[in-house]
Order: C-alpha cells, then sequence, then structure tokens
C-alpha cells in the first residue's frame, strides 16, 4: 500500500482556502487543521470520532471548501 499521508495531504492542500498560499504555509495549515479537529473531538470526550481520520479529513476538506476525499485503498 502506498504511504496515505502524502496522498492525503496533497489533496486537502489543493482546497480553495490554502491552494494560492506557499508550500511550507499550506502543509502548517493543513497539519494544523487537522490537530485542531482531531484535540476537539478527544476534548469533547468524542473518543472514537476522534480517531476517526477519514472524517477528520473530510472535515478539514470542507472546512477549506474542498471536495471530499477520494478513495485512497489500493
Amino acid at each position: 500500500m502506498r504511504a496515505v499521508r502524502p496522498r492525503v495531504w496533497s489533496h486537502l492542500s489543493a482546497a480553495p482556502a490554502v491552494a494560492h498560499l506557499a508550500a511550507e504555509e499550506r502543509e502548517r495549515l493543513v497539519t494544523e487543521a487537522v490537530l485542531t479537529v482531531h484535540h476537539r473531538r478527544l476534548e469533547d470526550r468524542e473518543f472514537v470520532a476522534a480517531w476517526n481520520w477519514d472524517d477528520i479529513y473530510a472535515e478539514v476538506a470542507r472546512d477549506f471548501g474542498g471536495d471530499a476525499l477520494p478513495e485512497l485503498a489500493g
């Protein structure tokens, strides 16, 4: 299986809210957004949702005005 994280970050980085930024800034904002959603869910004691990375990535994509992630398996 190919590495998933680079593919997810590439997809999220193409969203309208961050696509115009320099690569380093996009990387920072995508990472920050993903971790923010994860930590918020932990703080809200939504433990299963906090580890549902597919759902976290989908939320970040929506927040950035982007498309849902394509199927990454395979």
